[in-house]
């Protein structure tokens, strides 16, 4: 398992790099990045598949147009080369940052930015034991609470990979207070899923979930120009 954080400000990028960019996806990749009004949701998005798309390419040391990617009947995306099988990958981003892991079976990861939220909302999308935990923490806790369960169960419902079809309050995230790493519960019974807490950025709730107890102690933490460099390097040389 591999799990990659790359910050990026959409201001600082030089268009005629996110134009080049542009070019590396195919052309109903392209015309979904464009329909995003808002630049900073295109640019998250662009570098987001660009950069899976140049950890396949590394991989499998063949040219983007030959990376094939569809997705499931819900959304959840997929590697439909025929020489990556066993390789899973899932990708999140919101705000400043990017988060994509990469696993040898299902993987789900999820970041969120920590915004002023109606605390409210857990009455719909969280389970019974989710809210009672949550009210049971302080007044002024009560909000980061709510994002680092948030966080946790978007990864396991894209780890699941059923899209909005799976209820959010259907399954409980057992939040454990001395560790980073979480059980999570269908049914009251352990489904054997986890999902492991990642700080990189106090402004963010990051997390990533797998049929695993053995996560990467820490993400590897892209720099967005250095690796639009060397991209540009790889790609020039061929490589």
């Amino acid at each position: 398992m591999k799990i990659y954080a790359m910050h990026i400000k959409s201001s600082a990028l030089d268009p005629s790099v996110l134009h080049t960019l542009l070019t590396i996806l195919p052309l109903e990749r392209q015309k979904k990045v464009a329909r995003y009004s808002n630049r900073a949701d295109q640019v998250r998005t662009l570098i987001a598949d660009v950069f899976v798309r140049d950890l396949i390419r590394q991989t499998l040391h063949i040219p983007f147009e030959q990376i094939g990617i569809s997705t499931n009947e819900y959304g959840k995306p997929f590697v439909t080369n025929d020489s990556m099988n066993g390789f899973s990958f899932n990708l999140s981003h919101s705000g400043e940052w990017i988060f994509v892991g990469t696993f040898h079976d299902s993987i789900g990861v999820d970041v969120q930015q920590c915004k002023k939220i109606q605390l409210r909302l857990a009455d719909r999308f969280f389970s019974a034991e989710e809210q009672k935990q949550l009210l049971l923490q302080p007044e002024n806790h009560q909000e980061a609470i709510f994002f680092r369960y948030w966080a946790c169960k978007e990864s396991y419902i894209k780890y699941v990979g059923k899209g909005i079809s799976y209820k959010l309050s259907s399954f409980t995230i057992q939040l454990g207070s001395s560790s980073d790493i979480h059980e999570v519960h269908e049914n009251g019974r352990d489904t054997g899923i986890r999902c492991r807490e990642y700080q990189v950025d106090p402004g963010y709730k990051m997390a990533v979930c797998a049929k695993s107890i053995s996560f990467p102690e820490h993400p590897i933490v892209i720099n967005c120009e250095k690796w639009l460099v060397e991209l540009g390097k790889r790609i020039e040389n061929n490589e």
